[in-house]
């Protein structure tokens, strides 16, 4: 089977420093059924030679001379030529990891590729600087050294909203803070867990209706947990104490949706067992 053609489009614009580094991570890419666009508009630094020696190299590589109209009419211009069922761009002064093609036409990476990317992420020297996962966060991958997470996610259970906001939470070399951003995508539904699986960060409390309400009105603070800052904006709390106030959690589908979530989180092959349930800091209530 042919695999999908890429058009990747890079315009260029006097970049003479950065252009052969961008065009090699481009060449470079584990996904080769790709054509690289690249429009020169108007350059004057030598970039404009520099791409045309470059492109002898590749036949992928074609290449357009134009005057100065701005990146924008640039990429437009070259969107009439690309050819391929999939467009990516990419900044003439930027660089694409090898399998970055690859998984933005298949979805799919192996565990070697999350790997380097995780290490190189955490890497000082490394210019990565930003991951964007789809479904990758919740395999229990563990990324100690980062300081900011951003979570775009609806919220099912409060066992892998945990597990999820773990990471990064640990302490790490040379690492003072944490910033997490969390967007709740699902109109709120079953937003409570969100209290609840914050409340357990305070392991002496009792997390019943009316402690977990006043926890979420004071943004968190009587957990007492130091250097941990929580704040949630006051529609979201709005609408997760309304769900509170109208929700019964004791029903069977919650129950069975917590049970399932557990177990998927213990990964056990059976049904968790009883000591399961006790040992686990953040396993479902019992009572």
């Amino acid at each position: 089977m042919i695999a999908d053609k890429v058009s990747i489009i890079v315009p260029i614009y006097n970049c003479f420093g950065s252009l052969e580094r961008c065009i090699n991570s481009i060449t470079n890419q584990t996904y080769q059924n790709i054509e690289i666009i690249a429009v020169d508009d108007g350059s004057s630094d030598g970039s404009e030679q520099l791409i045309d020696l470059i492109a002898q190299n590749d036949e992928r590589i074609k290449v357009f001379h134009n005057q100065n109209q701005g990146v924008s009419a640039t990429r437009n211009f070259a969107l009439e030529k690309a050819s391929g069922k999939y467009i990516q761009f990419v900044d003439s002064d930027d660089f694409l990891p090898p399998y970055s093609t690859e998984t933005m036409v298949t979805g799919a990476n192996n565990t070697g590729e999350r790997i380097k990317a995780f290490k190189d992420l955490q890497d000082e020297s490394n210019e990565l600087e930003i991951i964007c996962t789809v479904d990758i966060l919740n395999e229990g991958v563990d990324i100690p050294g980062i300081n900011m997470v951003l979570f775009l996610r609806p919220t099912e259970s409060s066992t892998i909203f945990l597990q999820q906001l773990g990471r990064g939470l640990r302490k790490y070399e040379n690492k003072d803070y944490l910033q997490v951003l969390d967007f709740i995508g699902n109109n709120y539904k079953r937003s409570i867990q969100i209290g609840f699986a914050l409340g357990t960060l305070g392991k002496t409390v009792y997390m019943d209706k009316p402690f977990i309400k006043q926890l979420i009105r004071d943004d968190f603070k009587d957990l007492g947990i130091p250097g941990v800052e929580i704040h949630i904006d006051e529609l979201s709390k709005e609408e997760i104490l309304n769900s509170l106030d109208n929700e019964n959690l004791n029903t069977k589908k919650y129950l069975k949706k917590d049970y399932e979530n557990f177990k998927k989180y213990i990964n056990k092959p059976t049904y968790p067992s009883h000591m399961d349930y006790i040992e686990s800091e953040i396993a479902p209530d019992l009572n």
